[in-house]
């Protein structure tokens, strides 16, 4: 009996411990904008042209190619969306994904310019940028932990 009540400790320990490693979260556009602003991009709020799009910010970075588009969606059905439209958009030739119901994430690069796209709950970001500054744009994307 005393062998079942440690094990039983030993795997209560074991979850709570590992709580900690949950699923990603979608950050906010007061997020995103603190997160961009703090890695030297210029953000600004755009006009939502996109079915189920609630909020737009864009961030440009002086002296780099790097453009970014953040968009907050009414429901996580019409991030979905986006996301393919914009997939099917890009260069498919070369590229990564991983796709799961929540998460899903395409990078591929294509001659000079270099495309991250993510779909995150309800949340879309849209990345492009030159291969030579690619590093700035994946600070950005591990910045937002996407």
């Amino acid at each position: 009996m005393k062998k079942i009540a440690a094990l039983a400790a030993a795997l209560l320990t074991a979850a709570a411990l590992l709580g900690g490693c949950a699923a990603r979260t979608a950050v906010s556009p007061e997020e995103f904008q603190k997160k961009a602003e703090g890695l030297s991009y210029t953000v600004q709020a755009q006009t939502p042209t996109e079915v189920g799009a609630e909020k737009t910010l864009s961030a440009a970075k002086k002296d780099s190619d790097a453009q970014v588009s953040f968009t907050v969606f009414d429901t996580a059905a019409h991030a979905a969306g986006s996301y393919s439209a914009l997939r099917k958009s890009m260069p498919s030739k070369g590229g990564q994904a991983v796709d799961s119901d929540a998460y899903n994430k395409f990078t591929v690069t294509n001659g000079e310019i270099y495309y991250v796209l993510i779909r995150m709950d309800n949340t879309v970001l849209n990345c492009t940028d030159s291969v030579s500054k690619q590093k700035e744009t994946d600070d950005l994307v591990s910045a937002l932990k996407y």
